[in-house]
């Protein structure tokens, strides 16, 4: 409920103002998004010539809805993805995550101690990546060992499975005392969690 009210406040998405030639109203979308300090012409600027390059238009039609959805380049990319998260929940994820408590029992702090070392040093290596691509595209040098944010992420998601990403779940039935206590917090901690994350759905 707090959600769908919440989305009455929220501006139209500039991409979609754009896309129906409001420029000035995607503008002030973008500036309520980002904040009135932030200077928004090269986001926008970047949005106008996606739009111009990919051609994109507003669909007006049910016909014209239809085809955009059989598209090969709309199906093509749902296919893959469908077929990743088939495979990501085959592969095993939800039994490691069921047996995760007696995994943790028998040596849960090298686990925790080796996942928060993986996550922070990948996401300060990435960093310092991304600034030094900053410092050499300001000077027009060609950025070089490409295969450092790769992976970094790689990484950063192996070590964030050690630990931290299945921990807060396994906690969340364990920890608390009572049944009607462990009921009432298990919702408000998973709505603390998507509201951390902005996630919605």
């Amino acid at each position: 409920m707090i959600s769908l009210l919440g989305m009455l406040l929220l501006p139209e998405t500039p991409n979609f103002l754009l896309t129906n030639d409001k420029r000035d109203r995607a503008e002030s979308s973008l500036v309520k998004l980002r904040g009135s300090t932030c200077n928004v012409n090269e986001e926008i600027q970047k949005m106008i010539a996606f739009k111009e390059k990919n051609h994109v238009e507003p669909l007006k039609t049910v016909k014209e809805t239809v085809k955009a959805l059989l598209s090969p380049s709309a199906l093509k990319p749902f296919g893959i993805l469908a077929i990743y998260f088939f495979v990501y929940q085959w592969c095993g994820v939800n039994t490691i995550t069921f047996y995760a408590v007696e995994v943790f029992e028998v040596n849960i702090f090298p686990n925790e101690l080796s996942s928060a070392i993986g996550c922070g040093t990948t996401m300060i290596t990435l960093a310092v990546y991304m600034y030094f691509v900053k410092v050499w595209k300001e000077n027009n040098i060609e950025p070089s060992h490409s295969w450092i944010p790769v992976a970094s992420i790689y990484i950063f998601v192996i070590s964030c499975t050690l630990g931290y990403l299945i921990v807060p779940w396994v906690m969340i039935g364990e920890v608390y005392p009572t049944q009607e206590i462990e009921d009432y917090f298990c919702g408000r901690t998973k709505t603390l969690r998507k509201a951390s994350t902005n996630e919605t759905a």
